[in-house]
């Protein structure tokens, strides 16, 4: 600012007149208008072509948009079929692409032409799998009920995401401004601007206390069988400037607590995270100690008793748990970005198991199936399946992406 205003000073004083700007672009021009957000539905239905390479075999034949569903006679339902069919050709073969262009079906012959790997043909475009693709109000019932399924706010609609399947489908209702928790079909936060902090059922408006012997709620951190984890203080009665915490289940049905499991290892800090096993036998919680930077882990039973201790769960400080991966194993995001699957009965880590491309996610969820995990990267989220076929499915596109709830949304 300084600079600007020494300029314009000197270009006064020397009689000299101040410089033009020129005319400003639109502002449509600077800033691209956003592009309205898609969910991915249904089965393949080709490989969509999203740019063509110059010079290459299929400049002039193949143009950004069609929806290439063969090659050579053989009928491709993916990208990944598409690369495995090309593969069966050899550099110099003419071979006919059948494709989509404008809902009209067409043929064209190509020859195709040595890529980076020597003696590997090369068609020369960038595709990804083609979907039909859904406008998020456009849903209309939800998935079938599967327990791995999850509620999602996807721009301001809380949508369900069987992510198993890869199937979308409709709430009916609009996602909280506020945090939340959900558990079964109900979505929960926890009001502490009042005297006593209350959990709040979001859709009726209903408050419930939840304290047992003096302790007090700090945080919703997750949901088991269609209960609410809470993580939970008192004070020390040797010092009352200190807390004990713990985590407990609590049933909004009945606005009882279940059981309460109390953080008895010192250093091991209060817990703030919880996710249960998919098939709702344990929940992993995970502890921080701000002051020392740590996140630790343990394994409840679902009856609050503790089956797994920290010292077992011996992962790097820095580490952040995604969830579990099977019935059996967690994942679990290294500081250098790697994401390893960790045996919870022994303690001991497998070798990364994510493919780089997925590491740069900003967000990441194991789905609990043994083969897939969920990725966010910017406004896209994908399925990433960890399966020797390694494929990898966009379930939507240009969306901002809310809340993720843990698995076991009820129908």
């Amino acid at each position: 600012m300084a600079m600007l205003g020494s300029v314009l000073l000197l270009a006064a004083c020397s009689g000299q007149s101040a410089p033009s700007l020129g005319t400003l672009p639109d502002l449509d021009q600077v800033i691209p208008e956003r592009q309205p957000c898609m969910l991915m539905v249904g089965e393949p239905l080709g490989a969509l072509v999203d740019d063509v390479l110059p010079g290459t075999a299929a400049d002039g034949a193949i143009e950004p948009g069609d929806v290439l569903v063969g090659v050579g006679g053989v009928a491709v339902a993916d990208a990944e079929q598409l690369r495995t069919e090309l593969q069966e050709h050899a550099v110099g073969d003419t071979v006919a692409i059948s494709l989509i262009r404008d809902g009209s079906e067409l043929s064209v012959d190509v020859t195709l032409q040595e890529g980076d790997t020597p003696g590997r043909p090369q068609l020369g475009v960038m595709a990804t799998t083609a979907f039909d693709q859904v406008a998020p109000e456009e849903l209309e019932a939800e998935p079938g009920g599967d327990p791995l399924q999850r509620a999602v706010d996807v721009g301001g609609l809380l949508l369900v995401l069987d992510s198993s399947r890869a199937e979308w489908g409709s709430s009916g209702r609009e996602a909280p401004a506020s945090e939340w928790v959900a558990a079964g079909d109900q979505l929960f936060r926890l009001d502490t601007e009042g005297e006593e902090p209350q959990i709040v059922d979001i859709d009726s408006g209903d408050a419930a206390r939840f304290s047992v012997d003096n302790w007090e709620p700090l945080n919703l951190i997750g949901s088991l069988d269609g209960k609410l984890l809470v993580s939970v203080a008192r004070p020390l009665e040797s010092d009352p400037q200190l807390a004990e915490v713990g985590v407990m289940l609590a049933d909004p049905a009945s606005s009882g607590v279940e059981w309460l499991w109390q953080v008895d290892q010192e250093g091991l800090g209060v817990p703030i995270a919880a996710y249960p096993s998919p098939d709702g036998s344990r929940v992993l919680i995970g502890t921080s100690d701000a002051e020392a930077g740590t996140i630790h882990y343990a394994v409840l039973g679902a009856n609050g008793l503790l089956e797994v201790a920290p010292a077992t769960l011996a992962v790097a400080d820095d580490s952040l748990a995604l969830g579990w991966f099977d019935a059996d194993s967690i994942l679990v995001r290294m500081a250098d970005g790697a994401v390893v699957q960790i045996d919870v009965a022994s303690g001991t880590g497998a070798d990364q198991i994510v493919p780089a491309s997925v590491l740069d996610a900003e967000r990441m969820w194991a789905v609990g199936d043994g083969q897939h995990v969920l990725a966010q990267v910017d406004d896209t989220m994908a399925l990433w399946d960890l399966s020797a076929d390694g494929t990898v499915r966009i379930v939507a596109d240009n969306c901002v992406i809310g809340g993720v709830s843990d698995p076991g949304w009820a129908t």
